[in-house]
């Protein structure tokens, strides 16, 4: 296979994922200062939004934030973006409704390439909590639950019995996909997979197992999701490097809304002329 340069590689501007940890401070600028000077890791920063509000903050990833850069907004967006900041840096920002307390994380420049996949997926039993008197609280409710589950991994479990005796093949998988999978893509087949929650296509069970270090092209799980049911999904390739894909993305659209605002320059001189010929 031939490579080519890419322009993304050479003029575009460098697309990062930044996770942070932020509550947002209405007492003012005396609190947000000493919380800065109590706070030395994320543990401490966890306890101290606990502390601050246990409601708001009862779990310990409430105050987590992973964005693309680009997301983040004019109060501590400049901060965050900064090419020198690293694991542990923390600032302060006022906002009209109070001050945000930000503990840098991490980074991820994006430089990673994307995922390809197929599943067969074997989808749990719906149970609708306002059937029962006392909703998710309720012991029936709860028992529908788990005897939809262990239905669904029954089948999936069957399923992959099937996919091993068949060889484990993408193309056995395949040759399964028609009778037992309740997944409407076409032969379950899913690409531009990215650790991007913007762009996310898979939940996050399915999305911790493809980026695994060391994840290869033929490897296979069974995967069971809060969300779904049972997943049997095949490792079908590698995709783009992701910073290549968004950073092509964004200039193909902006060469395109440079062109339909040339349209209308010209369509508008087109109108402004033939008004002139009128008159």
């Amino acid at each position: 296979m031939i490579f080519t340069p890419r322009a993304s590689n050479t003029s575009a501007e460098p697309h990062w994922l930044d996770a942070l940890r932020l509550p947002c401070f209405a007492t003012g600028t005396p609190a947000a200062a000493a919380m800065i000077a109590a706070v030395e890791s994320e543990d401490d920063f966890i306890a101290a939004a606990f502390e601050y509000d246990e409601t708001a903050h009862s779990e310990a990833d409430s105050t987590l934030r992973v964005y693309p850069g680009s997301w983040l907004g004019s109060y501590y967006g400049p901060w965050v973006r900064d090419e020198e900041r690293v694991y542990g840096d923390k600032t302060y920002e006022e906002t009209t409704n109070g001050v945000y307390v930000v503990f840098f994380v991490s980074r991820d420049d994006n430089n990673y390439r994307m995922a390809e996949m197929r599943q067969l997926l074997i989808l749990r039993d719906e149970i609708d909590p306002y059937d029962f008197l006392d909703g998710i609280d309720d012991p029936e409710y709860l028992e529908a639950v788990e005897l939809a589950d262990a239905e669904a991994r029954e089948r999936a479990n069957e399923v992959w019995d099937l996919f091993i005796e068949r060889g484990a093949s993408e193309e056995a998988l395949l040759g399964l996909m028609e009778e037992y999978s309740d997944d409407t893509t076409e032969g379950g087949y899913y690409d531009n997979i990215s650790r991007d929650p913007s762009q996310s296509k898979m939940v996050d069970e399915i999305e911790t197992w493809l980026f695994e270090d060391g994840r290869q092209v033929g490897e296979y799980a069974l995967i069971r999701t809060e969300a779904y049911g049972y997943h049997l999904v095949f490792y079908t390739g590698f995709g783009e490097v992701y910073r290549d894909f968004i950073s092509d993305k964004e200039m193909r659209e902006d060469d395109y809304n440079a062109w339909r605002e040339s349209l209308a320059e010209v369509e508008s001189v087109r109108r402004w002329a033939f008004m002139l010929i009128e008159s």
